[in-house]
């Protein structure tokens, strides 16, 4: 019977070693990674809340109600109501660790929990969110024409579309 030899077995281990290094980073979510993945998610749900807005006929709002994330529309009585029982528009959590930042409306901060307003015509006053992690920061942004990108620190923009970047 014959074994395997020293050489063999090192051999071995080193490309086992080789591709656990090369797998596990890819794993492990950073905090970059998670930032960037729930500003796309956000951006995505605004887009919607925006053509919906379209769509309906009735204006559509989002605001952040301390660790909670939820839309609004304008009820029979005129007062804003929140939207209740929808699937897209159900209120959610942003990911553990991150937290909204600052919210400017018309470059002007407002507080967090300031009504984001999606008119029938398309339209909203241009924002600027934006969401931290640990010293990590990312934007939100959206212009008066209705249009809503990712803004990394830097300050590149990167428009958005429902199919690119779902799954960022």
């Amino acid at each position: 019977m014959r074994g395997f030899t020293l050489i063999e077995l090192m051999t071995a281990l080193v490309i086992v070693g080789i591709a656990v290094a090369i797998v596990v980073p890819r794993l492990v979510r950073d905090d970059r990674d998670v930032l960037a993945q729930e500003a796309a998610r956000l951006a995505l749900l605004l887009e919607q809340a925006r053509d919906e807005a379209v769509a309906s006929g009735r204006p559509i709002a989002w605001s952040s109600q301390g660790a909670v994330n939820g839309f609004w529309t304008v009820g029979a009585g005129g007062d804003w109501e929140k939207i209740a029982g929808d699937e897209v528009f159900r209120d959610r959590s942003l990911a553990e660790g991150v937290r909204i930042a600052r919210l400017t409306l018309n470059r002007v901060s407002v507080a967090p929990n300031t009504r984001i307003v999606f008119t029938p015509a398309g339209t909203s006053a241009p924002f600027t969110l934006t969401l931290e992690m640990r010293g990590e920061g990312i934007a939100v942004v959206g212009d008066a024409l209705g249009r809503i990108a990712v803004e990394s620190p830097g300050g590149e923009g990167r428009a958005l579309s429902r199919a690119s970047e779902m799954n960022a």
